[in-house]
């Protein structure tokens, strides 16, 4: 019997803001922007040890879904799915996103106090 690869954990990724550049929302399929410094290099090392799940909200339409495929696709990022769904895996990217560090007095004060990687100076 061949051996079984072990299967890979999935790492979900955001896709606007996170692997693609987003100063703002056009349409679904339109995503004229470039990608995020490193984001290629970046996903290709973590999809040697993952399965890469991109996740957006443009991928609840098949237009969604085919922009963000033809847009990595153009860019050879690799992934392995799209959802728009919030994917079960071992961890989550994404630009608009709090840490759960056990406290939750330190993750009201995270919230209130938080700011976007592009709105700092």
């Amino acid at each position: 019997m061949p051996d079984k690869k072990p299967k890979r954990p999935n790492i979900a990724i955001d896709f606007d803001g996170t692997i693609a550049k987003y100063p703002k929302f056009i349409s679904p399929g339109d995503i004229p922007f470039g990608p995020i410094e490193d984001a290629k290099e970046s996903i290709e090392v973590l999809a040697k040890h993952f399965r890469i799940v991109i996740f957006s909200v443009r991928a609840k339409t098949e237009d969604g879904r085919k922009g963000i495929a033809d847009w990595m696709a153009k860019h050879k990022i690799p992934y392995n799915s799209i959802t728009d769904k919030k994917p079960s895996c071992r961890l989550y990217i994404d630009d608009n996103a709090i840490r759960f560090e056990g406290n939750w007095k330190q993750t009201v004060k995270d919230v209130a106090e938080f700011v976007h990687y592009t709105k700092k100076k």
